[in-house]
């Protein structure tokens, strides 16, 4: 299956103060563990691709990145799945106009959200914007089994053997998957697919210290 990624941009008040930017490192995983499956996967960074840029978005607000526009023009015709990530709630607004952007021009892909604000407000996403499926929790075994589901399926029928998936049935009704455990054994995952991230441009930037630098997954270790 061809599974485009994509990161929005974000927003700010004040365009000469650039915000500060981290390289999307769980998307970066869940790229990995979709390739090493043997899916092709294309990722397009509405931040990273961006840093620097600014246009208006609405009141007093900023969008810092790419503009909706060509975020959704980057991603590739031929695509059958297209996931976004939302990590924090005050991306929410922008990233709502960007998921109606992507159905617009994306009427019959299916699209899935994930990301801490998809997992603490599930309900609410799936009724606030155009979307299909949203993973609950850590996405790499969820978005493998939601692809799975769709390509044996024709993607008709609900999933609902996927844990950590939310979805919406043909009624409208917002079904909830149970929870899937938390991933313990963390050197199991393949390395994050940073070539189809700009990080050079992020290191760049400096913006999130004072020097180049990213962001690490590591899992506690109980000494005996």
């Amino acid at each position: 299956m061809k599974i485009a990624l994509v990161h929005p941009p974000t927003t700010l008040t004040n365009p000469k103060r650039l915000p500060q930017v981290q390289p999307p490192l769980g998307m970066a995983y869940l790229a990995a563990c979709a390739r090493e499956a043997g899916h092709a996967v294309q990722v397009v960074d509405g931040l990273g691709e961006g840093i620097g840029r600014h246009s208006p978005f609405r009141d007093e607000y900023f969008l810092h990145g790419l503009p909706i526009e060509e975020v959704v023009a980057r991603v590739d015709s031929d695509v059958q799945l297209i996931g976004v990530g939302i990590m924090f709630s005050n991306f929410w607004p922008l990233s709502k106009v960007l998921l109606r952007a992507l159905r617009e021009r994306f009427p019959h892909v299916p699209i899935v959200c994930g990301g801490e604000h998809v997992t603490a407000l599930t309900r609410f996403v799936l009724e606030d914007a155009p979307i299909d499926y949203a993973v609950v929790g850590e996405g790499e075994e969820t978005l493998l089994e939601l692809v799975a589901h769709l390509e044996r399926a024709g993607g008709t029928g609900a999933p609902a053997a996927v844990t950590g998936l939310a979805y919406r049935e043909a009624d409208g009704r917002i079904v909830v998957n149970a929870r899937r455990e938390r991933r313990r054994a963390l050197d199991v995952l393949p390395w994050p697919a940073w070539d189809l991230f700009p990080l050079e441009r992020y290191l760049d930037t400096r913006l999130f210290f004072s020097m180049p630098a990213t962001t690490l997954s590591t899992a506690a270790v109980k000494s005996t």
